[in-house]
């Protein structure tokens, strides 16, 4: 004659369960966060390029071509940005 388990659990574990959607949610949250400080960054760098490069354009300049750091040539060089310091855990 076999022995037959009466106790035989029929649906998941619900502990189980409430962990893994627990930790699902933390990674979520986490992944949603770096989004934002991300987001947040770009938006910075975007606007703080656009203040320096209406800063260069309204700058007097001396129109003289060969003059080395004042001239036209100054005004359209593409290189007068440093970009911000990403920093997307602790902010800018």
């Amino acid at each position: 004659m076999a022995l037959k388990h009466t106790k035989v659990r029929t649906q998941p574990k619900k502990a189980q369960i409430i962990l893994e959607f627990l930790f699902s949610m933390i990674i979520v949250f986490v992944m949603m966060f770096g989004l934002f400080m991300i987001f947040r960054w770009v938006g910075y760098e975007f606007g703080w390029r656009r203040v320096e490069h209406d800063q260069r354009m309204l700058n007097s300049v001396v129109e003289d071509y060969r003059a080395l750091d004042q001239g036209p040539i100054e005004q359209i060089d593409p290189y007068f940005h440093k970009p911000a310091k990403m920093n997307a855990a602790w902010g800018l």
